[in-house]
């Protein structure tokens, strides 16, 4: 599963809930309107969190809506969303925002 962010405003790791099935940096575009998600987001993400559910993880499969300043037509992409600790094997990348490239992590 996957999830993009920005450290400081995103929760990171096995805390955090919202994943999607689809990988952002393959279509950026295309993953703004599928999770309804302003392209601005996803183009100031600075990490991508990979992961999989744990073993007896509670979660369910939900249909995402379109977010306010999101293009017309958007949402409809499916979310997993997990119980708080409901994720193993969880990797962080950091990204430099606009086209992805592997940054390194912030020092602050």
């Amino acid at each position: 599963m996957y999830r993009i962010g920005t450290i400081g405003v995103s929760r990171t790791g096995q805390q955090a809930q919202f994943w999607s099935t689809i990988d952002p940096r393959t279509d950026p575009e295309g993953y703004a309107k599928q999770f309804g998600i302003p392209i601005q987001n996803i183009q100031n993400a600075n990490f991508i969190e990979t992961a999989q559910l744990a073993n007896n993880a509670k979660f369910v499969t939900n249909v995402a809506e379109a977010a306010p300043g999101s293009s017309p037509g958007s949402g409809g992409g499916l979310q997993v969303v997990v119980q708080q600790g409901g994720t193993q094997n969880n990797q962080i990348t950091y990204l430099k925002p606009g086209p992805w490239a592997p940054a390194t992590a912030p020092t602050n």
